[in-house]
């Protein structure tokens, strides 16, 4: 489709969405018309190979083994826009653990590389110049996102623009397989519990504002070095990881802005009722001010704070 039809095109189905015309939400715009069905969820990615604002090729395949986001989109549309600071968040955050390709389509390098350079984009734009990238995955929405996994395998497809937590929470359980966002922050042990001596705790308070105090906590049940479960609340958020439909948080209203706060979080691995991980913010400030660590899944912690 010509830009200048596909601009016309997007902006009248934008109006007929804000006039409450169109299904779906407000915040894609179309497109592409006429596409069939695209790559699916559970399917792998197509590779293709495009060029960056610097001119070199880059490749879908260069990246297995690091789980991606792809993110098609035109810097003439509103939402596509909207969607950049979040974008630009989630790169700087979780970017050794996931690389952002925004795919724009059909415009030219000079307007695109000045929009990046006005907002500061950091993550690599790829140019979709002919839209063939596009209607391989036959984009008909704008933005739309394709969370791909570290082996190349599509594992959500999402139509309209994201925001910083709808991308951790999705990629943490699509890509990453966890029922919490991704750590992404340093991590400092506080308080570790070695029973057999090994060299690889089985049970770790740790601290991720540096005050010193923990925040949270990971277990190794097994004393391999590596973790089954990590928690902790960073700035009222729950990060770690923790195997899917393993975490259950309650959360509170917080009276001074009116946002929710995590009052407990539990990681209970057996389903069991005896939670792995448990933390609790007992005075409503959005930090853990109990935490209790139980490895052996006994009902009685290992490893607790205060």
């Amino acid at each position: 489709m010509p830009l200048e039809k596909l601009k016309l095109l997007s902006l009248i189905l934008l109006l007929a969405g804000l006039l409450g015309y169109t299904s779906g939400t407000l915040t894609a715009v179309a497109a592409q018309e006429g596409q069939g069905e695209g790559p699916q969820i559970g399917a792998p990615a197509p590779d293709f190979t495009l060029k960056d604002l610097k001119g070199q090729d880059v490749s879908l395949s260069n990246f297995r083994g690091k789980a991606v986001l792809l993110n098609f989109w035109t810097t003439w549309c509103p939402p596509c826009r909207g969607e950049v600071p979040a974008l630009q968040d989630f790169y700087e955050t979780y970017g050794d653990r996931v690389q952002v390709l925004g795919i724009d389509i059909m415009e030219r390098r000079a307007d695109v590389a000045r929009f990046a350079n006005q907002n500061k984009i950091t993550y690599p734009i790829l140019l979709d110049s002919q839209g063939k990238v596009a209607a391989e995955y036959k984009i008909k929405f704008i933005p739309t996102s394709f969370f791909v996994d570290d082996e190349g395998v599509i594992r959500e497809i999402i139509s309209g623009p994201l925001n910083i937590e709808r991308l951790a929470y999705t990629f943490a359980r699509k890509a990453f397989r966890s029922d919490l966002i991704p750590l992404g922050i340093p991590a400092q042990v506080i308080r570790s519990l070695d029973p057999n001596g090994d060299g690889n705790p089985e049970a770790a308070l740790l601290d991720v504002n540096g005050d010193g105090k923990p925040d949270g906590g990971a277990i190794d049940v097994d004393s391999d070095g590596h973790s089954e479960a990590t928690a902790v609340v960073f700035r009222k958020v729950a990060r770690g990881s923790a195997p899917l439909n393993t975490v259950k948080i309650k959360y509170s209203v917080d009276l001074a802005t009116g946002g929710l706060i995590i009052q407990r979080l539990q990681v209970d691995l057996n389903d069991n009722d005896n939670p792995e991980i448990k933390l609790e913010d007992t005075d409503f400030d959005g930090i853990p001010d109990r935490i209790a660590l139980d490895f052996n899944d006994d009902g009685v912690a290992d490893l607790q704070f205060p």
